[in-house]
């Protein structure tokens, strides 16, 4: 995870639940954070806003620590920027790749237009 990332996150552990930048560490119980659980959906729902993703509520209700919740986003970043790599290769490279990845024969050929048919 980059540290820009990082420092990110823990701005808006800050701002959403009113606690100091030293008690934000990887240890730290969510639960002792949160004054209720509105808290937690709230800081959810602020970090999906802040970072652009969708928590899905049963991945959310695994987060024991701050570390939990950064080790997930984290992830989650890091394999958004890998689609988005994959989602700039030329159409043929892409079906390439997936076909590299489940291990299912793609091939293509030209039409009369010019342009590459997967098949």
């Amino acid at each position: 995870m980059k540290s820009k990332d990082r420092e990110r996150m823990i701005n808006v552990v800050v701002r959403s639940l009113g606690v100091s930048k030293t008690e934000v560490v990887d240890e730290a119980l969510v639960k002792d954070l949160c004054n209720d659980s509105l808290d937690s959906i709230e800081l959810m729902m602020d970090l999906e806003e802040e970072f652009g993703l969708d928590l899905p509520e049963y991945d959310t209700a695994k987060f024991v620590t701050v570390g939990d919740i950064f080790d997930f986003i984290g992830n989650e970043l890091d394999m958004s920027g890998f689609v988005d790599k994959i989602l700039k290769l030329p159409k043929l490279e892409q079906a390439k790749f997936l076909a590299s990845l489940t291990g299912k024969m793609v091939d293509s050929y030209e039409d009369e237009r010019g342009n590459d048919v997967m098949i």
